[in-house]
């Protein structure tokens, strides 16, 4: 219980239950009591991607999982989560990243190494979070833990 189940051989994502997502369907199908909040928040970290990091992505190739992971941290970083664990001692900041002035060479960094495989740089967790299988707990929370601390630097 609490585990999120591994993938199978040859799964693309780990096998979630029909009837579990048909319950969180059923449940929210007709209210969902935080929809304009939670529309609220992902909408604002899209705008801030869109307004403030528009450069990394011209120079930059950004995988969905790689973007996710940037989204999520963005909005982790700026409203926090409701989490059951503590990450390492991750603390939101209440704002998308402390130094809008270099945040975007930054991310280019961090992601021309993982476009190039670049095994060797200093990013070369991420390169490795995204690389190996991407959608492991492991790499995901890798994925993450390297972008909130570009996003707090």
């Amino acid at each position: 219980r609490g585990q999120i189940p591994r993938a199978r051989r040859g799964q693309t994502h780990a096998p979630f239950p029909a009837s579990k997502l048909d319950d969180l369907y059923k449940k929210y199908d007709v209210s969902f009591p935080d929809k304009d909040s939670v529309y609220e928040v992902i909408i604002s970290a899209f705008n801030y991607i869109k307004d403030h990091l528009t450069t990394v992505f011209e120079n930059c190739e950004i995988k969905p999982y790689n973007f996710y992971s940037l989204l999520g941290a963005l909005i982790f970083n700026k409203y926090g989560f409701v989490c059951t664990k503590n990450i390492d001692g991750i603390t939101p900041q209440n704002l998308f990243c402390n130094n809008i002035n270099t945040i975007e060479e930054r991310l280019i960094r961090i992601f021309s190494a993982v476009d190039n495989k670049d095994f060797n740089s200093e990013y070369s967790s991420m390169v490795i979070a995204s690389n190996a299988s991407t959608h492991t707990i492991k790499n995901r929370l890798e994925r993450f833990k390297v972008l909130i601390r570009a996003l707090q630097e």
